[in-house]
């Protein structure tokens, strides 16, 4: 197939003629042609970076990416989908887009899902937009299965910069989970990645710490000043009882 390809000297064609010739290895009952031409779509994307030739090279993606079961081509989607993030504001159909996408949470394998939401994550520029794809990132953030937790993490981290709703919407579910005992610390450093880059109104950041928080004892500093001061007084207990 990639032999083909570069025989046909594929990007010097028309675009509509190269996507034609791509949507063979598309149809392909073989892995490592479909993987192929979804590498190719990313080039003519590429240099052929009109609103048309975008839009369909991202609807062929993600119609591919929702028909398939194999989750190493969905990965390949994801990873060509980032490289080409650059060109997503030349999306003309974006619900379509992000619903084909939004379909594929719902299926049972946590993998699955998690490839789906590191999607949603690269194509932030279309989702920072999308209530629907909020509702269903925050929905995940505190999923129990460590490969979906982490994907969703992942996608909040890409959308919080871009979108001031969605921040008001996850920072509620992440001060949940960084209060919780039970979060690990991995995921607790992911968290605080993703409050950093948050776009914040006046309200969200009177959340993100209080007096109040401060003062009691159950309370979670999100600025990690109170776990910096338990230690404190761990270690000074602990010099206490080795000089009695």
């Amino acid at each position: 197939m990639a032999k083909r390809l570069l025989e046909l000297g594929l990007l010097a064609l028309d675009p509509s003629t190269a996507m034609m010739e791509l949507d063979r290895g598309l149809r392909s009952s073989r892995i490592q042609d479909q993987c192929e031409s979804v590498f190719w779509l990313g080039r003519v994307m590429e240099a052929h970076p009109t609103p048309v030739v975008v839009n369909t090279v991202v609807l062929k993606l993600v119609v591919l990416f929702r028909s398939t079961s194999n989750n190493f081509i969905r990965h390949c989607i994801f990873r060509t989908i980032r490289q080409y993030d650059h060109l997503l504001g030349c999306v003309l159909n974006k619900e379509t887009v992000l619903q084909r996408i939004l379909v594929t949470l719902d299926e049972n394998l946590a993998e699955s899902r998690a490839i789906a939401l590191r999607l949603i994550g690269a194509m932030a520029v279309l989702s920072s937009q999308s209530l629907a794809a909020h509702h269903r990132v925050c929905g995940v953030l505190s999923a129990v299965h460590p490969c979906e937790s982490e994907a969703a993490l992942w996608a909040a981290e890409q959308l919080a910069p871009k979108s001031t709703t969605f921040s008001q919407a996850a920072l509620s579910v992440i001060s949940e989970r960084v209060g919780a005992i039970e979060t690990a610390p991995d995921t607790l450093l992911r968290m605080f990645r993703v409050l950093t880059v948050m776009t914040h109104t006046p309200e969200t950041a009177c959340l993100l710490y209080t007096s109040d928080a401060a003062d009691e004892e159950d309370s979670v500093d999100l600025g990690g000043r109170r776990i910096i001061k338990k230690k404190k007084k761990m270690k000074k207990s602990s010099r206490e009882s080795k000089n009695i």
